[in-house]
């Protein structure tokens, strides 16, 4: 189920939007600013979900990964974050 969000973006913003629509890039601009927040919530979860890992495992916070497994969560939850989805 989906709820209707009311908002304001710059003209230059709906431009942009209309033409990605044009392209072919989202069904529509509704479809396009969902996808957005969804990226975006999804990116910000998990930059603090990496930032949990670094205060737990980095030297500098203390931590210190002990095995190679750690050392593999910490590059991988450092990858999620500096990866965008939509370069995927």
């Amino acid at each position: 189920m989906s709820v209707p969000v009311t908002t304001r973006l710059t003209e230059e913003t709906v431009a942009s939007l209309n033409a990605a629509v044009e392209a072919g890039h989202a069904p529509d601009r509704a479809s396009a600013i969902a996808q957005a927040v969804d990226d975006w919530l999804r990116v910000h979860d998990e930059g603090r979900i990496a930032e949990s890992y670094r205060q737990a495992y980095d030297p500098q916070h203390g931590g210190i990964p002990q095995t190679d497994q750690e050392l593999a969560v910490i590059e991988g939850a450092l990858e999620l974050v500096e990866r965008p989805t939509w370069q995927e």
